[in-house]
């Protein structure tokens, strides 16, 4: 278990050091700080906490092995009272190795589940950053391919807002839209010299027809001898005067396309359930881009150099060399358009904190940006942060529209979907198309999430298809799947949740029978919820949350195969069971709700 400084703890560490830290009565050593201690042992059969005694016996002047015996005598009287969840402890050297009472866990920790304050109650959510706080993803440019690769920062970008949202964060989701540049008049230049032929009525074959003209263009372009060429790139420049005039039919054929990019993209955020609250554009920031050099060349924080203006970051640092802000033509860069963008953030709504969902290429560009809204007197550039994260390739290489090699979004969601529904048609079980359809849309959504999320941010992606359309495996459908399995046990069970007796309801948090080791499994598993969740924030790896829900349903399906729970005959027992089955599917639906995927109650 990945261990962090700051922030939440499992329930069990949080109850456990709160039982320790009466008997260990040092200052120094309060709950928090044996919460920070604790660990998992490296085998299950050596328990189910540790703790190193060396900073403690350190602080009592006595040898850690010699400290690590007498407090376990201590801790073996105490898992004698009614509300310990400690069942017994061994030493290893200078370690204290905590077994827990799985019964005494049931009792306890579920019923928080149940009633839902374990995951609405401030004492044991995961914790995060106050400020408010507005994070930046999507950020594509218009006319050209929305591809597979794009979704990796949609899926981080949307998953990273949610878990914010959970732990109170007061967050704003923006995007920021790449709709000027030369690669708009290039697309609009070849519509206009070559007039293919334009789709009709089809929102995404139009969109596909534009990022084919843009891909035309290059090539027609770069193949081009030396007259057609200047000849060409004249006539691009010309348009692209002409749409930075803001009239003219240039400029009339752009907003008409601008917009069908739009409601392509408003469509594809829709399907992957990401939203936002608002929508930063490219063309709206150039202006302003253009007043911050001169107001900041004139307060001396920029210079000019050989006719262009820029600054001059850290000279101690030859990786933060100068950034160049204003070409000798007077033309701005990408950078000059984030100071402005970063600018109108801090001023229009109060951001305090900023994060930049970008891959991992960008990384110096904002170690620039961000040094630069320091040395421009920004407080909040203390408090920018970049996301980054590797390439998504399909294979045989990284895709571009420009290399006309990159998969269009729509075909692979059409694609995917079209195969769910043949799988779901060949089962007898499902024979409503609007069913097939329901169940269809959220396999693929949660196939394309959790294949964008489970993989480390610094690794790049194979996308591969088939792989995460897999019910088996660690794919998104295989956790759905766990769901709807978990669903279908309490639907047969008619005990819980509907029509229990109240003599039942008394007895479903305490096992009358022992528990079993797959219970147990499973119930340390759901306890550790949020620690996991504040690991994930902690450190931008949104892949750890989807190993540990990974590693959650597993435990579930596990228990699912030793214990037969709806052949049980005490009626006691079998209602605790199926509660158990409750706060799993409580738990992986919160989880999956985290991550943007949505459950399903049938599969």
């Amino acid at each position: 278990m990945t261990q962090q400084k700051n922030g939440q703890r499992s329930w069990v560490k949080k109850k456990v050091g709160s039982e320790l830290a009466a008997i260990i009565n040092l200052d120094s050593f309060r709950q928090e700080s044996l919460e920070r201690l604790f660990s998992t042992p490296p085998k299950k059969e050596l328990g189910d906490l540790s703790l190193p005694c060396f900073p403690i016996a350190k602080a009592q002047g006595v040898s850690p092995k010699d400290y690590a015996e007498q407090l376990a005598e201590k801790v073996l009287e105490m898992s004698k009272e009614p509300e310990s969840i400690v069942s017994d402890v061994k030493v290893a050297g200078p370690f204290l190795n905590l077994f827990i009472d799985k019964k005494k866990l049931s009792k306890l920790f579920l019923p928080l589940v149940e009633s839902s304050s374990f995951f609405t109650s401030s004492d044991y959510k995961a914790k995060a950053a106050k400020e408010r706080t507005m994070v930046e993803y999507g950020g594509p440019n218009t006319h050209k391919n929305f591809h597979v690769g794009h979704l990796r920062n949609i899926c981080i970008g949307d998953s990273f807002t949610k878990m914010l949202r959970f732990t109170g964060t007061p967050v704003m989701p923006v995007n920021y839209i790449g709709d000027e540049g030369t690669h708009i008049a290039e697309c609009l230049w070849y519509l206009d010299k070559f007039k293919p032929q334009e789709p009709e009525e089809d929102l995404d074959q139009k969109v596909i027809w534009l990022e084919n003209a843009y891909a035309g263009a290059k090539k027609t372009i770069s193949e081009a001898g030396d007259t057609d060429k200047e000849t060409y790139k004249s006539e691009v420049g010309a348009i692209h005067r002409e749409l930075e005039s803001g009239k003219g039919p240039f400029f009339d054929r752009w907003q008409e396309t601008k917009k069908w990019c739009m409601d392509s993209f408003y469509k594809t955020y829709e399907f992957l359930n990401a939203d936002f609250e608002h929508y930063f554009y490219e063309s709206e920031v150039s202006a302003e881009s253009q007043k911050i050099v001169d107001e900041y060349l004139e307060k001396n924080v920029f210079v000019k150099d050989s006719g262009a203006i820029g600054i001059k970051l850290d000279e101690d640092k030859p990786e933060l060399p100068f950034l160049l802000l204003r070409k000798g033509n007077g033309a701005t860069l990408y950078a000059t358009k984030d100071l402005a963008l970063a600018r109108q953030k801090f001023r229009e709504f109060d951001i305090e904190r900023s994060l930049y969902v970008v891959a991992a290429e960008q990384n110096m560009h904002f170690r620039q940006v961000f040094k630069t809204l320091d040395k421009m007197g920004f407080k909040q550039a203390a408090k920018c942060e970049h996301l980054s994260y590797a390439w998504v390739k399909i294979p045989g290489g990284k895709m571009s529209t420009r290399k006309g090699n990159a998969v269009h979004f729509s075909l692979v969601r059409d694609e995917m979907l079209a195969k769910v529904r043949q799988i779901l048609k060949s089962q007898d079980k499902y024979t409503d198309t609007q069913q097939i359809d329901t169940i269809a849309e959220g396999v693929t959504v949660a196939a394309l999430r959790y294949g964008m999320l489970a993989t480390d941010p610094n690794k790049e992606i194979i996308f591969a298809l088939d792989d995460w359309l897999s019910f088996e495996g660690n794919t998104g459908p295989y956790l759905l799947y766990s769901y709807a399995r978990a669903s279908a046990i309490m639907r047969k069970s008619q005990i819980l949740p509907e029509g229990s007796t109240a003599e039942l309801a008394k007895h479903v948090f305490d096992p009358p029978k022992d528990v079993h080791d797959s219970i147990g499994t499973l119930l340390m598993e759901m306890q550790g919820f949020h620690e996991q969740m504040q690991v994930a924030l902690d450190n931008h790896r949104l892949s750890s949350f989807c190993s540990y829900l990974y590693g959650l349903c597993r435990a579930f399906n596990r228990m699912y195969a030793h214990v037969h729970i709806n052949k049980e005959e005490d009626l006691k027992h079998k209602a605790y069971l199926v509660q158990v089955v409750a706060c799993f599917r409580t738990t992986i639906k919160k989880g999956l709700e985290l991550i943007g995927i949505q459950t399903l109650e049938e599969m």
